[in-house]
């Protein structure tokens, strides 16, 4: 389980149901998989934390071109 990363609920979530909406970057020639955008917005709404809610139209903005 991967501390600190909640769903939607507020419930941990493991690396292999973050892994299936995951996406893979290559970065120095390596794949890499990385959390969804949002994954990673739905733990910055539940942790809302000054900081993350700075983030969080920027991220949304992000998620919303990707569509």
């Amino acid at each position: 389980m991967l501390v600190g990363i909640p769903d939607h609920d507020g419930l941990p979530v493991t690396f292999d149901r973050l892994r299936v909406h995951a996406e893979t970057i290559i970065a120095f020639e390596r794949a890499i998989s990385v959390a969804s955008l949002e994954d990673i917005i739905v733990s910055k709404e539940f942790a809302n934390r000054r900081k993350d809610s700075e983030a969080l139209p920027e991220l949304r903005r992000l998620r919303d071109e990707q569509a």
